[in-house]
């Protein structure tokens, strides 16, 4: 499916009308496997050009909701590795903020569960990286998460507020002091 995949999404991406109609119709029907999540996945992570790994995020924002209870823990596990990755180690900022929607969906469903324990431990340690781009999409993340997750915050709130008052008062990038005022 990865190899088809890539394809269709190279296809999708084109200028012509039809192309990108016939590549989107193939990639609803493979979406209705639950092993597309695994397929967008390896393509956010390894796709050559940022639009490519970008579409993979967007499509696997969409998709992750009906086929995360079908994944093996396993597999929910190397896509919850692979999401921390992209946020971290992509060079792009419109597909560090496409995997870090997707964190926002996941985490929805996993941190209530207490599949994710590591994730606001994670996201308070890039809040505080000196990399501008991991102080932002940290934020970014807090925020939204603030409206699918929120309740798990309370314990944070002390540490949530000295950190969003300290970022805002970052001299150092105006990206993390509007990301701390959203």
């Amino acid at each position: 499916m990865a190899q088809s995949l890539e394809l269709l999404l190279i296809q999708f991406l084109m200028p012509d009308n039809d192309a990108r109609r016939q590549a989107e119709d193939q990639i609803k029907r493979l979406a209705k496997d639950p092993q597309v999540i695994p397929a967008l996945v390896h393509h956010l992570r390894t796709a050559k050009t940022p639009n490519v790994r970008q579409l993979s995020a967007v499509l696997l924002r969409k998709k992750i909701t009906g086929h995360w209870v079908k994944l093996s823990p396993q597999l929910r596990q190397l896509v919850k590795q692979s999401l921390v990755e992209s946020i971290t180690m992509e060079h792009s900022p419109p597909v560090r903020r496409a995997s870090a929607n997707v964190v926002s969906i996941i985490a929805k469903y996993a941190v209530p569960a207490g599949e994710w324990p590591d994730l606001l431990p994670f996201l308070f340690q890039c809040s505080q990286s000196p990399q501008e781009d991991h102080r932002e999409v940290a934020l970014i993340l807090f925020s939204s998460l603030t409206e699918t997750i929120g309740n798990s915050f309370q314990p944070h709130f002390a540490d949530l507020q000295s950190l969003l008052l300290k970022c805002l008062q970052d001299e150092t990038s105006n990206c993390v002091r509007v990301a701390a005022l959203k």
